[in-house]
């Protein structure tokens, strides 16, 4: 089936059509605001008809019979390495601890497919921190894994460079080579572990990670909304990190907007060690073994704000994709509305995209930067989650992300959104695949691999092609046109 092109019609809403009336039909209102936000029209309808068809099954991580199978907290590509026979194998990141490459090239039924451990921060760390053991759906643990964009370039800095955001013990504060924590909870906020990026080694020979180096580590205030996109500008070569508001509802310790705490914001830095001399643009870092550029927001001499932070704002980006020279960031929201926010590489410096003031649109806050698009909690929708933005390929154009609990797909005209960054411009309407399994059946990912009410999706592309996996029974599947 042909995908719509983004030459198509666009069925937006004016603001002649009511803002208060689009607001009450799907449910929305605003944060601390006297008028309601409003929405794209099409909330939400069936779209494109698709399959899904799993490829490969994951290994158990737990040795409790009743734990879910794993507790998979993200899926990216892994680059080539000339020579090396892992080439186009998947790499997956357990929060229990183990990361590693999968081979998706064949797949049977209840058959794990075959693997290989780059990494197991349970083992080649200290105090992993991973929540709740048996649950399945924990927000501690191994969080992201990213590769540097020279991995596969001999004599640069990055080659050979991968990076892990995990939750450790506090106790592991005093360990060699953990950075020193420059970084407090704010008042009265409790604290469960500390959020810890890693820097890696690949053994090229092995493929496994050695050599670990700490680059950043602060406070995890809650066991919920941490730290977990890594996503690397490739013309730069600077780490974008989704920081969460540190957890519980209402970010009730006010930390999103406030300059002083990385919670809340996305996080711009070198992680790579800093040398000796720094280029004129980039500072060093006091509070962690990474550098970072001078006009970042709050670099400058003798600003309270942090050093590292780029953009404030957000409740739980907990994916990031990057689409040319913008990140598309999922938010989650908090009672009403999950946002789709488009943040630009360079120039958004400072800028804030609302959290905790607004969810969703609304017009008491057009200072800050508004949601491109979005939805309601209906349907069964919880917690948005992204998301793929293919360049080529069936779904070529779009954008594609996810509900985690509902296991929803949707879909958005890609350059549609990307131009919907304006207050003068609506929401892009969202539209919802049509979900069949591999026989043709019509069947939702909740039919075909919830656990205890759950999907828990997770979604990643790879050269056009589109893939999801399942957080608690490790099967991951294409999404292919049916």
């Amino acid at each position: 089936m042909a995908v719509e092109k983004s030459t198509k019609p666009r069925n937006f809403l004016t603001r002649a059509a009511g803002i208060a009336a689009v607001a009450a039909a799907v449910g929305l209102g605003t944060t601390g605001a006297s008028e309601p936000a409003f929405a794209a029209t099409a909330n939400l309808s069936p779209g494109l008809s698709a399959k899904f068809r799993p490829i490969a099954q994951l290994p158990k991580s737990s040795t409790n019979s009743t734990a879910s199978m794993a507790n998979i907290n993200n899926i990216t590509k892994h680059p080539s390495l000339a020579g090396s026979s892992y080439n186009g194998w998947l790499t997956v990141a357990d929060g229990r601890g183990p990361v590693y490459l999968v081979n998706t090239s064949s797949f049977k039924q209840g058959v794990t497919n075959q693997t290989r451990t780059i990494v197991n921060l349970k083992t080649a760390t200290q105090g992993l921190d991973i929540g709740n053991p048996t649950a399945g759906n924990s927000e501690l643990g191994v969080r992201w894994i990213e590769y540097h964009p020279d991995f596969a370039k001999p004599n640069t800095k990055g080659y050979l460079k991968f990076y892990t955001m995990s939750c450790h013990a506090t106790s592991t504060r005093s360990l060699a080579g953990a950075v020193a924590l420059a970084h407090k909870a704010p008042p009265g906020a409790p604290t469960v572990c500390d959020n810890v990026l890693r820097e890696w080694t690949m053994d090229p020979a092995a493929m496994t990670g050695k050599s670990p180096r700490e680059v950043l580590r602060f406070p995890q205030l809650y066991a919920n909304h941490g730290t977990d996109a890594l996503v690397f500008d490739p013309a730069t070569k600077l780490l974008y990190i989704a920081v969460g508001d540190g957890g519980k509802q209402g970010d009730p310790h006010n930390v999103s907007q406030n300059k002083q705490y990385l919670y809340g914001k996305i996080l711009r830095i070198d992680p790579t060690k800093p040398g000796a001399t720094l280029p004129s643009n980039m500072g060093r870092a006091t509070e962690g073994t990474f550098s970072y550029p001078k006009d970042n927001p709050y670099a400058a001499p003798g600003d309270t704000g942090r050093d590292a932070i780029y953009a404030i704002g957000f409740r739980h980006p907990e994916t990031m994709i990057r689409d040319g020279n913008h990140l598309i960031v999922f938010d989650m929201g908090g009672s009403k509305f999950e946002e789709v926010d488009i943040l630009k590489l360079d120039g958004d410096e400072g800028k804030n995209f609302g959290w905790d003031k607004v969810e969703g649109r609304s017009p008491q806050f057009t200072t800050t930067i508004p949601p491109v698009a979005g939805y309601a909690h209906i349907g069964g929708n919880k917690a948005i989650i992204g998301g793929a933005a293919p360049e080529s390929g069936p779904y070529g154009g779009l954008v594609i992300l996810g509900d985690i609990v509902s296991g929803n797909v949707y879909y958005g005209d890609r350059d549609a959104l990307k131009a919907a960054r304006s207050w003068s411009i609506p929401m892009v309407p969202l539209r919802q695949f049509v979900m069949h399994n591999n026989s043709g059946t019509p069947q939702t990912l909740m039919q075909a691999f919830g656990r205890n009410s759950r999907v828990d999706l997770r979604l990643a592309e790879d050269n056009g092609r589109v893939f999801g996996v399942t957080k608690q029974r490790g099967i991951i599947f294409e999404i292919l046109p049916r």
